[in-house]
């Protein structure tokens, strides 16, 4: 059973930046990314506001078929990561990820860390997880 990791935060945070060098960074494990925005429900069912399609409300995204997607995915991959601006608005879909990073700057968190950095030591914790799990 796969391990699942969601990455939210802010738009242009880093979080399809991250789950890419997660997955480039991690030879030898199976890994999937899920990307909140293939789960958009059709423009035409979509919320509106001032007529126009609202994409940044938790109503726009498909979380039933989200949710199935990981469940499919996780006996399949050692690791499922699912990254999108809305990921941790659903109670349902928060309760399949094991471990979660919200990205809030793009730049530089309060402390001064960099976001390189910030991906290096998730990194490293994915790792170990995943190849603990693995020993099981």
């Amino acid at each position: 059973m796969g391990l699942v990791v969601g990455i939210g935060g802010v738009s242009r945070a880093g979080k399809s930046t991250l789950s890419k060098r997660l997955k480039n960074r991690l030879p030898g494990i199976r890994i999937i990314i899920l990307d909140m925005d293939d789960f958009v429900f059709p423009e035409n069912e979509m919320p509106r506001i001032n007529d126009e399609p609202d994409w940044e409300t938790p109503e726009s995204i498909d979380y039933t078929k989200l949710s199935g997607r990981i469940n499919e995915t996780k006996a399949e991959y050692d690791l499922v990561i699912v990254e999108g601006i809305l990921i941790f608005c659903d109670e349902s879909l928060n309760s399949l990820i094991d471990k979660k990073l919200f990205l809030k700057e793009n730049e530089k968190t309060g402390d001064g860390m960099s976001r390189s950095g910030i991906f290096s030591i998730f990194g490293t914790v994915i790792r170990n997880t995943v190849t603990k799990t693995q020993q099981m």
